[in-house]
């Protein structure tokens, strides 16, 4: 049905509509907030005649704003104002007023002042890159301070991979991120591949009943693209490091790739076998285990431990884990043992999925191992 006040769908083409975010009734007019089309973007849009759908009239609000590709959005109960949090690495956030009807009428409220960091920082930049597969991937890439192209430099690939979500963001990386870039003088990248946000879904769809399989092949070949394309990355020194998901993900692509390019992989508190996780989760994304059997059986990671001796491995729990239970890392070790795989362990006891009062020391023993077994420092 349409008329005013009767909005039924509106669709953002090729990208995610993350969320309707106001409506003015008395003007018919819509905001919601997608990615539109950018690497790592949040922005928000304003739609009028909505009741209609009309999909020719679309303004985006953020570009009336500097520097505010990417930011979380507040609208008023009656449509008609909006405030962005404008987000830039490194900087401060800065908030503005907006009129929705008229972007051009805006106010910075706060964070006019430029942020005082009083030491060197990283870089980051932003691309794509077209795989054999021929589906598009979104890379960040962050290096070191005082980056020389003329050096040759360590990777650490951060992922998390879980469907619909991503890693790439026009945001200030993680503190242990960071760290690792500008101690360890790493060059940090994040990717976005098959089954992650922001692009529709044709890019989610591939995971569907098929977890860590479309994610790992896409991940292991953007890096391969990102080593021929730069000489400044070594590809003698490949790591990946994933936590949770993440950690399942980095994993499954330590036993794919099997040493070819990534030669450390740190899995922190991994998902070994989706039968023993929260079965809401898991028959949203992988159905149910007699109708797929398949699919469990190939996301599964105790069925191919034997695979991981290929490379230097660091597996990470905490034993009050309420959310991938310590069981599956005990598994894991298990299998591992049993194939003869040398790795290293870390177990936490009393900690939970956060690692919480430990992960201070969690990330001094990772950075400890991809200093000495990945990258080779002293």
């Amino acid at each position: 049905k349409s008329g005013v006040g009767r909005i039924t769908a509106w669709y953002g083409g090729a990208n995610d509509v993350y969320e309707i975010e106001g409506y003015d009734i008395q003007s018919d007019v819509l905001t919601f907030s997608s990615p539109g089309g950018g690497i790592g973007t949040n922005r928000l849009y304003r739609v009028s005649q909505a009741s209609t759908a009309n999909q020719s009239i679309v303004v985006e609000i953020s570009s009336f704003i500097p520097d505010c590709d990417y930011a979380t959005h507040e609208v008023s109960p009656d449509g008609k104002r909006a405030t962005l949090s404008c987000i830039k690495p490194f900087h401060n956030t800065k908030l503005y007023l907006v009129d929705v009807q008229n972007p051009a009428n805006n106010k910075l409220l706060e964070g006019a002042d430029a942020a005082h960091i009083p030491f060197d920082l990283p870089e980051i930049s932003y691309e794509r890159a077209t795989l054999p597969s021929g589906y598009e991937v979104h890379i960040a890439i962050m290096k070191p301070p005082k980056f020389d192209p003329s050096l040759k430099y360590p990777i650490l690939v951060d992922v998390y991979g879980g469907p619909n979500s991503c890693k790439v963001w026009r945001s200030t990386p993680t503190p242990n991120m960071i760290h690792f870039c500008s101690n360890l003088g790493a060059i940090v990248v994040r990717v976005d591949g098959r089954g992650s946000c922001n692009r529709g879904w044709n890019i989610k769809a591939p995971v569907y009943k098929s977890l860590g399989q479309y994610e790992a092949i896409d991940t292991i070949a953007a890096v391969k693209h990102l080593i021929a394309k730069y000489p400044f990355m070594d590809k003698e020194r490949v790591a990946v490091f994933g936590w949770s998901y993440g950690g399942f993900l980095s994993s499954h692509i330590a036993i794919r790739d099997q040493g070819e390019t990534f030669k450390c992989a740190v899995a922190v508190a991994p998902v070994v076998d989706f039968m023993l996780y929260d079965s809401a989760y898991t028959e949203r994304y992988l159905g149910i285990p007699l109708e797929n059997p398949s699919g469990y059986n190939a996301s599964q990671l105790l069925n191919k431990a034997g695979l991981i001796r290929n490379v230097k491995y660091l597996l990470a729990h905490g034993e009050a884990d309420d959310n991938v239970h310590f069981q599956n890392s005990a598994l894991l070790a298990e299998a591992l043992q049993a194939e003869l795989v040398h790795f290293t362990q870390l177990v936490y006891s009393n900690q939970d999925h956060s690692m919480g009062s430990r992960q201070a020391h969690l990330f001094m023993e990772i950075g400890r191992f991809l200093a000495e077994q990945c990258f080779n420092e002293e």
